[in-house]
Parts: structure tokens; C-alpha cells; sequence
């Protein structure tokens, strides 16, 4: 009895078994056959606008087209590698014709960034726009610095010059000077960092003159001249002692100075390489600087498409190597390798 009452059981079991096990193979099958969702976010097809305020006319003209070009050259890579996030980049020409009042013409949209030329265009960009991110591309004057948290600049600053020409004298012994200088706003930036760093580094400082066209030199032991242009060498023609100055009388024979030239990095070759391929022409630094300012946009909007976000990328930037060689923005001041120089040879 027991026996014929276990044996239904044991069929009812089996059925049961077999039953879940064509079950579970039909909802396997179903399964694979399904369509999988996407799971991949869609790719932002809107361009990526960033604003453009270069001298496209007027004497620094010049300037702008080299600016341009530049640009076009990262703009093309920057597409070639992806874009940002998916987005292509456009960029929005306006001409500031490096003017305050050009500057303010040439605004327009809402980009989040915007690429400035010249000094006053960058400052000028700046003050119109205290939330925006203003880069410039070859403004060099230390005022950009006191305008905003906002504001930077790619190219290193004019009196960064007179700061590395301090310490290079006071490195070779050279600890009692002369500055002589012209009453300019270039002149006199570079005139006084390097007599505030000269001074810390424990240098003597034997007099300061202001240029004029009677100027007589003195039996200085050496010299600084911080001067916009060569005329104040007619003064010095009869002086036989060390002349140090900065890029502007770096072409006058004798004269050691500051330079900021293109350094043999693989960034730097390759940008040369491409706008030669582009244009036919060698480059110059205000090409590289603009080329650097669009990869540099590009990199912190890949981190962060904020004003804040974007600031505080521009803020960290540490060694990061260019085609305007390796760039370190401290308290928004583009640091560059810049070179002591003695006739077309580094010293």
C-alpha cells in the first residue's frame, strides 16, 4: 500500500520538475533574443562656441592673423580627436581691434569663454564680463592680474623679464647696477620688479634715470635698461661696461638679455608641423600662445563647463606643456620659459 501511494508523488514531482525546467528555458531564450536597452548617454550634437576678441584691424592687425591661424590649427585637432565630450568646437571671430571700445563691440553670445588678443582686450573683456573666463592670448601686462579672478593670460608677463634678470646678476656676481629707463607703462613694470627683486637678493641699486635724449651715463658699474625701443642705446654708446635689458634691445650686439622662444618639445614640433602642413609658414609664439589658449579651453571644459569649474582648472595648471612650451599659471600669472640670452646663443 505504501508503494502504490508514493509512486503518484514521485510522477507528480517529475511532471512538476520537467514543467519549471521548460519554464526557465523558454524566459533564457526570450531573454537573449530581447533587445538590450542603450545605456549610452546620446552624444550632444549642438558646437561647443567659444568667443573670439583678436585686433582684426588697426596697427595690431598683424597680431590677430598670426592669432588666428593659430586657432584654426587647434580647432581642426580638437575635432580630429573627438571634440569635447562628442561636441565640436566653433569659434566666434570679433575683431577688438585691441582697443577697450572694439572690445566691447565685439561681444556677443553666451559662451563661457572668451579668447582675447592684446592687453586691453583682455583687461577690457574682463571688466565687461567679471562671470566669464577670459584667456588672453599674448597680454603680458601685469594689470590683467589685478582685474579679476576671472582673467589669465597664456604668455608670460612683461616684467617676469626684469624678475629673472635680477637673479641672474646677483648669480654671477654682478651685485651693484645702474637702472636707467624709459617713462613708459612697459618700462616701468619692468623697471621696478626687477629693482624689488635685485634689492631682496641683495643687490645695490647705484642710481635710477629717466631717459631723455641728454641723458648722461655715469660710471656704473653695469647697467639695466628698461626701454620700449633701441633709442636709448644712442645714449649709451660710449659706455663700456655690462648692459642688461630686456627682448627689446636683444638684436644689439653686447647686450644680454630675456627671451621667450619656442622650446624643442614634442607639443611644440607638432604644432609647427601641422601649421606648416596648413599654411606653408613657420609659426610664430603669438600662433603657439593661441593655439595653446583654444587646447588649454578645451582641456578644463572636458573637466568642468562652469565659469567656477573652468577657473579653478586654469588656476592648477602646473608644467602643462604646449606648443609655447611648458605653462604654469601662479596667482594668474603665466609662467614661461623664458631664456637669458647673449647675442642669437642662451646662456
Amino acid at each position: 500500500m505504501r508503494r502504490l501511494r508514493k509512486e503518484p508523488l514521485v510522477v507528480l514531482f517529475l511532471i512538476a520538475a520537467i514543467s519549471l525546467w521548460f519554464v526557465y528555458q523558454k524566459e533564457s531564450t526570450q531573454q537573449k533574443e530581447a533587445p538590450q536597452e542603450n545605456t549610452v548617454d546620446p552624444v550632444d550634437e549642438t558646437p561647443l562656441v567659444i568667443q573670439i576678441i583678436i585686433p582684426l584691424s588697426g596697427p595690431s592687425a598683424v597680431m590677430g592673423t598670426s592669432a588666428q591661424k593659430g586657432i584654426d590649427v587647434a580647432v581642426e585637432e580638437i575635432k580630429d580627436t573627438g571634440g569635447v565630450h562628442g561636441q565640436t568646437v566653433q569659434v566666434q571671430f570679433g575683431d577688438g581691434a585691441c582697443t577697450a571700445a572694439g572690445t566691447k563691440r565685439a561681444m556677443r553670445g553666451t559662451s563661457p569663454v572668451i579668447i582675447t588678443g592684446c592687453d586691453t582686450e583682455t583687461v577690457a573683456a574682463g571688466l565687461l564680463n567679471p562671470k566669464m573666463t577670459i584667456v588672453g592670448i599674448a597680454a603680458s601686462s601685469p594689470d590683467i592680474r589685478e582685474v579679476g579672478d576671472n582673467v589669465f593670460s597664456v604668455w608670460p608677463s612683461d616684467d617676469l623679464q626684469g624678475k629673472l634678470l635680477a637673479e641672474y646678476m646677483i648669480a654671477i656676481g654682478v651685485n651693484r647696477t645702474t637702472l636707467l629707463f624709459m617713462d613708459s607703462d612697459y618700462a616701468l613694470v619692468v623697471k621696478n620688479r626687477f629693482k624689488e627683486t635685485y634689492i631682496r637678493l641683495g643687490g645695490l641699486i647705484e642710481d635710477e634715470i629717466i631717459y631723455n635724449n641728454k641723458t648722461l651715463i655715469p660710471d656704473a658699474t653695469s647697467l639695466f635698461i628698461a626701454a620700449d625701443n633701441d633709442e636709448v642705446l644712442s645714449t649709451v654708446q660710449e659706455y663700456k661696461g655690462p648692459i642688461f635689458s630686456t627682448e627689446t634691445l636683444g638684436h644689439h650686439r653686447g647686450v644680454i638679455y630675456v627671451n621667450y622662444t619656442f622650446t624643442n618639445t614634442t607639443t611644440a614640433q607638432g604644432f609647427i608641423h601641422a601649421y606648416q602642413k596648413r599654411y606653408g609658414t613657420v609659426p610664430d609664439l603669438v600662433a603657439a600662445n593661441a593655439y595653446d589658449a583654444i587646447m588649454l579651453v578645451a582641456e578644463a571644459l572636458r573637466k568642468n563647463a562652469t565659469a567656477k569649474g573652468i577657473n579653478e582648472y586654469l588656476t592648477s595648471v602646473k608644467a602643462w606643456q604646449g606648443a609655447g612650451g611648458s605653462l604654469t599659471i601662479d596667482h594668474h600669472e603665466a609662467i614661461r620659459p623664458l631664456a637669458i640670452m647673449n647675442g642669437t646663443e642662451a646662456i
